[in-house]
């Protein structure tokens, strides 16, 4: 079979004409132009009034044909526009700026009170509908920001000492913050086992064996390398093994990411010496949606790639060819799939003379340790995880190179796939905060570092890939925000005004002003979205203790089964399996000492019935209104 009969079309072009967009946005232009009537030039107030004119054209396309997928047209436009007003500085009276964000102000406010019927916008999103207003109002708060920027964009080093503390107290705030979240999630017995608990017992044991042993990931002792290669988790041991507690490897991963700042702000540095857009980048790195929600989902390897990727390419720029090969061995430590990542930079350095050879030769060692690695987990682990491309496989016998003959037979397709109503939101979460900078480079070589985006996040069908809640948007985030500072790097510099009664709307500006307020309420809204554990703890801290000395007086020794919330807790043992999941192929069926039954939460049928059966042959150990504990009696 050449490629599979459920092989589609690109389909959302066939259903809106393009003159509907070309209506729309003519609209949108018009209903701005009624108020350029208070203007005399149209040079002093034609970039302001076109960042409006988008915002509106957004908020009416929405409006007038509500399907997410049309969004993508806007994006289009909006990339288009912007790629020409980030080329040029305007100088624009302070008189007119201000009356141009009175204006953009009210519109938003009446498209914001006005209520339009976004009900149909349900069917084809997983988020909220609301948050699509979050464009408009963005653009909105970016110009007043920018206009701001421009007024006091005078006092450089005043400016800078200011951006620098900000900087520092972004760090302070993600480190402390995100900490508390993650340990509050431990606290509250809040982890499941997939992949938590599988993650807290394998550190358990590589502390005791020096082996990344578990039960809890197929039911059955094995090597959590026989699903994912990933001997990056070593770097943590000696910290673990100083504070053996789940707790550590939560702020470990906190303080990993955020170490990536160092060499973000390194290359932003050398790129854009002179202004205070490094420290500008640090702090949207630290609220950034894709390093943020990645986080959410508790402790993962991927938490190892913002970092690495970032110091490789901070090895690249700097020609330093040993640090450039040290990182990419770091990277492909990470996991399987993480020589992608490598194989895309070395796409993207190709073309430079002076890096050639090394990008090869990288890109080589990528292939021959992912198929080395590949053949490992296919013949002695569990396998590939090809199933996560299986939309696009075209024969279950070609494996993943079936996906680059689907997306040779049919681009369409792909294309389909990619432009999905979750994956349109998922793109606005994480371009809106670099404000779209990231799609608008100057040479073509730049778009290779867009591929891990492709592959990893849209074309596929797994839908964690493209929640922001999980862990998949480490590497593609970091990959963003290296394009976003080479699109910066050739960006005209701040000019001063003409006079005291002007201002400079310069694109950095503006450019500033959209990236912070993006990455602020996005970040800030994610954070709060997940902050429920730390609450949780503080009501419930008497029947927490309670729950955690119940589970403490089970012995370490003992073999245990218990429902995937508490498992995480129960971690510090050698055998452990989440009765949700002990039917799984080969699991080990021995006769576990206790079993362990959270019952804050309603059992399902399944757990019920197990809990039913039990009590024939287990006797109760600890019981409470949020625990049981049974104990085998023969």
């Amino acid at each position: 079979m050449l490629y599979r009969s459920d092989v589609g079309s690109l389909d959302f072009g066939r259903q809106i004409r393009l003159e509907i967009y070309l209506l729309i946005f003519l609209a949108a232009i018009c209903l701005c132009r009624v108020l350029s009537l208070f203007m005399r030039s149209w040079a002093d107030w034609q970039p302001a009034l076109l960042l409006m004119a988008l915002a509106c054209f957004l908020v009416l396309l929405v409006w007038l044909i509500p399907s997410a997928r049309l969004i993508v047209g806007a994006l289009i436009i909006t990339g288009a526009a912007a790629f020409w007003f980030y080329s040029q500085p305007v100088t624009l009276s302070v008189k007119r700026a201000a009356l141009i964000v009175a204006g953009a102000a009210a519109a938003g406010m009446v498209f914001a009170l006005t209520g339009f019927d976004v009900e149909p916008l349900a069917a084809v999103t997983v988020q909220p509908p609301r948050s699509l207003w979050w464009t408009p109002l963005l653009l909105f708060a970016s110009l007043l920001i920018g206009l701001i920027a421009g007024l006091l964009g005078r006092k450089d080093a005043t400016a800078e000492t200011w951006w620098r503390y900000a900087a520092g107290a972004a760090i302070l705030l993600h480190v402390v913050l995100l900490s508390a979240l993650m340990v509050a999630r431990v606290r509250a017995l809040y982890t499941p086992t997939y992949d938590f608990g599988i993650f807290a017992q394998m550190f358990h044991n590589m502390r005791e064996t020096g082996l990344p042993l578990t039960t809890l990931e197929r039911s059955r002792e094995m090597s959590h390398f026989a699903v994912h290669v990933s001997p990056i988790f070593y770097l943590w041991l000696p910290f673990y093994a100083v504070l053996p507690r789940p707790e550590t490897l939560q702020v470990l991963q906190i303080l990993t990411v955020a170490s990536g700042v160092v060499p973000l702000y390194l290359i932003a540095r050398d790129k854009l010496a002179g202004t205070s857009l490094p420290y500008v980048l640090a702090i949207v790195y630290l609220f950034h949606p894709g390093i943020i929600g990645s986080s959410m989902y508790d402790v993962h390897e991927n938490a190892f790639l913002a970092p690495l990727i970032l110091w490789l390419l901070w090895a690249a720029d700097r020609r330093k060819i040993w640090l450039y090969f040290l990182f990419m061995l770091l990277i492909l430590a990470v996991k399987e799939d993480a020589a992608l990542y490598v194989i895309s930079v070395g796409i993207f350095l190709i073309p430079d003379k002076n890096l050639r050879m090394p990008a090869l030769l990288s890109i080589i060692m990528s292939f021959a340790v992912f198929f080395l690695v590949s053949r490992h987990l296919n013949n002695a682990g569990e396998g590939v995880m090809t199933y996560r491309f299986a939309n696009l496989v075209t024969d279950e016998r070609w494996g993943l190179p079936g996906v680059v003959l689907t997306l040779l037979i049919n681009p369409g397709y792909a294309l389909s796939e990619m432009f999905s109503a979750e994956k349109l939101h998922y793109l606005q979460k994480m371009i809106l905060p670099l404000a779209f900078l990231p799609f608008l480079q100057r040479r073509l070589r730049h778009f290779a570092l867009l591929i891990p985006l492709i592959v990893m996040n849209l074309i596929s069908r797994y839908p964690y890939q493209a929640n922001i809640g999980f862990q998949y948007h480490y590497a593609t985030a970091a990959l963003l925000f290296y394009l976003a500072i080479l699109f910066l790097a050739g960006m005209p510099r701040n000019l001063p005004a003409r006079s005291k009664h002007t201002i400079r709307l310069h694109p950095r500006a503006c450019v500033t002003a959209l990236m912070l307020s993006a990455a602020v309420l996005f970040g800030s809204m994610l954070f709060g979205a997940y902050a429920s554990p730390i609450g949780y703890v503080a009501r419930n801290r008497e029947m927490l203790d309670n729950m955690r000395a119940d589970m403490d007086a089970i012995e370490e020794d003992a073999t245990v089964r218990a429902t995937t919330f508490l498992t995480t807790y129960l971690s510090n043992r050698p055998f452990i399996i989440d009765l949700s999941y002990e039917h799984l192929d080969d699991a080990d069926d021995r006769t576990a000492d206790y079993l362990v039954f959270d019952l804050r939460r309603r059992l399902g049928s399944d757990l019920q019935s197990r809990l039913d059966d039990a009590k024939k042959s287990y006797a109760v150990f600890r019981e409470s209104d949020s625990l049981l504990i049974l104990k085998r009696t023969d």
